[in-house]
């Protein structure tokens, strides 16, 4: 029991805090798992790596569109490691490929442009409300209502 009604207050807000970031921990090792998977299924010889077409096959899978100089230059600065496959051609293996893709999500400016809007959570995670506000408000789109119910209060 605490002390006095702002301890308690603290210790509550706190928590939630804890509860939130062991959630965010979890969401990112699903999502790691995620890109895993889609990494495997982009290796179709089954090595291990990815050869150029390869990489280029699974960033159009992940949506990321680029000109073929700009997967090359891309390809060429994953490849930190330089280990070329048995045939002598360059390929990056499954670490050098979430170093680039976790690369990619983490920039400074999308994580002030997050904690600008999310509110509740404070920086840990988006109601479905903030979303709604975020995508309407910032980013002018017409986002029609998914739920017909009045939308829960938790984060998402």
């Amino acid at each position: 029991m605490a002390k006095n009604s702002s301890t308690a207050h603290c210790w509550s807000r706190t928590l939630r805090r804890i509860v939130g970031a062991a959630k965010n921990i979890e969401i990112q090792k699903e999502y790691e798992q995620h890109l895993k998977g889609q990494f495997a299924a982009a290796d179709e010889d089954g090595n291990g790596t990815l050869a150029f077409r390869e990489f280029a096959g699974l960033l159009q899978q992940l949506n990321i569109d680029l000109s073929e100089g700009q997967l090359a230059r891309i390809f060429d600065e994953v490849n930190t490691d330089r280990t070329p496959a048995v045939g002598g051609e360059q390929v990056i293996d499954e670490q050098e490929f979430l170093e680039f893709y976790h690369g990619l999500l983490d920039r400074q400016e999308l994580r002030e442009i997050f904690r600008a809007c999310t509110h509740r959570c404070r920086g840990l995670a988006m109601t479905v409300e903030e979303l709604h506000q975020f995508l309407t408000l910032q980013q002018r789109q017409q986002v029609r209502r998914l739920v017909s119910q009045p939308i829960s209060p938790g984060c998402i």
